[in-house]
């Protein structure tokens, strides 16, 4: 039977199959308004008509709740041989009315019409052109045709403009112009009763999703859109989502498509001499386009073609790109003629997706890797930035605590308190007590001391302490001294209960620091405590500040990060030191000795592996640098207490004043003044850096 030859017929089918059509373009308003809007913009290109005479207006009416309706109005018009052309389904060439060489923005001429079919109660649109009027729709069971005794009704421009019920103060004025002398025509899509809108048309959702849809925003680019609610413009001209480049990406990326391309073992041809090569041009973004956001829509590729425009959209997410969330940050647009083969059927119907084929397989995988390679740069530039972000913290935390460091006088007031000394680094320049210190004695005032060095220039603590038996609590204590050249910073002191502690026999006992400062060299003096009946004195020399003596003054030694902060000697490579894994975790050069500078080693294995699992930002980190610090102030306290005790050095005297009472206090003294830096998951120094 295969030699006998079927005699061609015209195709014959139900309206049924618009329903399944209809329902499988999944239409929504953006959409459909998006392919009103190309209709509108292909009749001025017919029309050949220039730029600044393209004007289309959208009106959304809601102030009826019962009537809601969406317009669309260009001013060019159709004639009946037009309106037979709209009539046909699934045409590749309708949109351009059998002109040839003329690129439109439609293809099929299905769009809008499925739009007015799927989406509204009734649709119809109102066309005028030479003076012939003419109305075409759907009814409310989706079939299509004339309004009754609307077929080439000739009426002047005043009535045609009244029967569309167009609002003369919504025309330009030259277009206006033009219609009433009959130069111009006009078209008014109307929508009836829009499917999934109830209540007020949600306008700032709906033209938001408008400019970005990929069939409208060539359309918003080339022609004015004017937006008119309830017949009031709220926008004079909508215009597409202007698109910040992302920094250091800021030039587009052009990609000439190959002449073959891989699928599989097979080559794929993308183009020969009845279509030419195609590119792909890839955009960034400054922002993310994530999910849920106004602009999530624009995270996608546009296929475009040489006739028709947008043929299909992918987002990225459906291209099978593996690089996100980099890849959030792409969209372009991809230009193959030869995807518009009508030979080969590889434009759908709707043009949302491409047909499947060998050649769309194979242009889609080549799509999606060429945006993976884009999004590993912006990944490498990330890491990139990611470091010297980590480097920013992590020397903001160790500003943070250098600055603590100096404004507490943390190793000198710790020294001060563990063993009641003063002078160099608060290693002894007090003279041995006359007095044995302790909390047991017969007057009811008494110094801890008889007799003490006070170094110039330095704020330093007398230790006073009264028997709350003899003298109570809310008492006043008067502090003099028979010299003018110490400063007694509190001359008046009264008794409080924080002042109060217990002797081993649990009697009361006020505990009182008296500030002085000595301002005179090898000035003497005694200074005089009086409470009542009860008096007590100190003796005191003004003498040298020993820290001049050490050009590292122990107040200004200064802890740095390596491979983050700056040399401050400008010695080392690149200005920066970076130091082996395998060195100390506190590191000193042989310069840094004299000049007080120690560095943290950010390269040590431990290190290292803290920044790199838990982050610069982390709880563990900034532990890690407390103990650092620590490490560096009992490094100090070591040696003071070998050069100012060098007969009786040895490893008991260190494990009891260094790693006993100085690592306690030092500890205690740490946890109060930086608790929330120690203990608080998510801590920020930079509020407290002035503090």
């Amino acid at each position: 039977m295969t030699q006998y030859k079927i005699l061609e017929e015209k195709n014959e089918y139900d309206d049924n199959i618009l329903d399944i059509f209809g329902n499988s373009f999944k239409f929504e308003h953006p959409k459909g308004i998006s392919e009103w809007l190309k209709n509108s913009a292909d009749a001025y290109k017919r029309d050949r008509m220039s730029g600044k005479d393209q004007p289309i207006i959208l009106n959304f009416s809601d102030a009826d709740k019962k009537s809601i309706k969406f317009t669309c109005i260009d001013f060019v018009g159709m004639m009946e041989e037009d309106i037979n052309k709209f009539k046909r389904w699934g045409d590749p060439i309708a949109a351009t009315r059998g002109k040839k060489n003329l690129t439109t923005y439609g293809g099929h001429g299905n769009g809008g019409k499925f739009y007015m079919r799927q989406m509204f109660e009734k649709s119809f649109f109102i066309t005028y052109r030479n003076n012939l009027l003419n109305i075409y729709g759907f009814n409310d069971k989706k079939r299509y045709g004339y309004l009754e005794n609307f077929r080439n009704i000739e009426l002047s421009p005043v009535e045609a403009l009244k029967i569309a019920d167009i609002d003369y103060g919504i025309v330009p004025p030259n277009i206006l112009k033009l219609i009433l002398s009959g130069d111009r025509g006009f078209t008014v899509f109307n929508g009836f009763g829009p499917k999934e809108i109830r209540g007020d048309i949600k306008m700032d959702k709906l033209l938001q999703k408008i400019r970005n849809h990929p069939q409208a925003r060539s359309v918003l680019d080339r022609n004015k859109i004017s937006i008119f609610y309830n017949n009031q413009l709220i926008e004079e001209r909508l215009n597409p989502e202007v698109i910040k480049p992302l920094i250091e990406f800021e030039n587009d990326r052009k990609i000439v498509i190959p002449q073959k391309i891989k699928l599989g073992d097979k080559s794929i041809t993308t183009s020969n001499s009845d279509f030419p090569q195609g590119y792909l041009l890839l955009k960034t973004s400054e922002t993310a386009f994530s999910s849920y956001t106004a602009l999530e829509e624009l995270n996608r590729i546009d296929f475009i073609s040489n006739k028709i425009g947008v043929i299909a959209s992918y987002k990225l997410s459906e291209l099978g790109v593996k690089t996100f969330p980099q890849a959030s940050f792409i969209y372009g647009e991809c230009f193959c003629p030869i995807l518009e083969n009508p030979d080969e059927d590889m434009v759908s119907n709707d043009r949302s997706k491409l047909n499947e084929s060998n050649l769309t397989n194979a242009m889609l995988n080549w799509v999606s890797e060429q945006i993976d390679l884009l999004a590993q740069e912006i990944l490498r530039k990330e890491q990139k930035d990611r470091k010297k972000v980590k480097a920013e913290i992590s020397s903001k935390l160790n500003e943070y605590l250098n600055k603590w460091k100096n404004d507490s006088n943390i190793m000198k007031k710790v020294f001060s308190e563990v063993f009641g000394e003063i002078g160099k680094g608060g290693i002894s320049s007090i003279k041995k007590p006359t007095r044995k210190e302790n909390l047991e004695f017969i007057n009811g005032l008494s110094f801890s001391y008889s007799y003490v060095n006070l170094p110039i220039n330095e704020e330093s603590n007398l230790t006073l302490k009264a028997n709350i038996s003899d003298i109570p609590v809310g008492v006043m204590i008067n502090i003099s001294s028979d010299n003018n050249h110490i400063d007694i910073l509190e001359k008046e002191v009264i008794i409080k209960n924080d002042y109060v502690k217990k002797t081993d026999k649990g009697d009361p006992i006020a505990v009182i620091n008296v500030k002085v400062i000595g301002n005179k060299l090898e000035e003497r003096g005694i200074v005089v405590a009086t409470a009542g009946q009860y008096k007590t004195e100190i003796g005191f020399s003004i003498i040298e500040n020993q820290e001049t003596e050490n050009k590292a003054s122990k107040s200004n030694v200064k802890i740095l990060l390596s491979g983050i902060d700056e040399d401050p000697l400008g010695i080392a490579s690149e200005g920066k030191l970076f130091l082996n894994p395998r060195e100390p975790l506190i590191y000193q050069r042989p310069r840094d000795f004299d000049e007080g500078i120690y560095w943290i080693n950010t390269q040590s294995y431990l290190a290292d592996s803290i920044l790199d699992k838990l982050g610069e930002g982390s709880l563990v980190w900034r532990n890690y640098l407390i103990q650092r610090y620590v490490e560096v102030f009992l490094k100090e306290a070591i040696y003071k207490l070998q050069k100012n005790n060098p007969d009786s050095f040895n490893a008991e005297k260190v494990d009891n004043e260094i790693f006993g009472k100085y690592s306690t206090s030092l500890y205690e003294k740490i946890t109060k003044d930086l608790d929330r830096f120690l203990l608080e998951e998510y801590y920020d120094p930079s509020s407290n850096l002035n503090k």
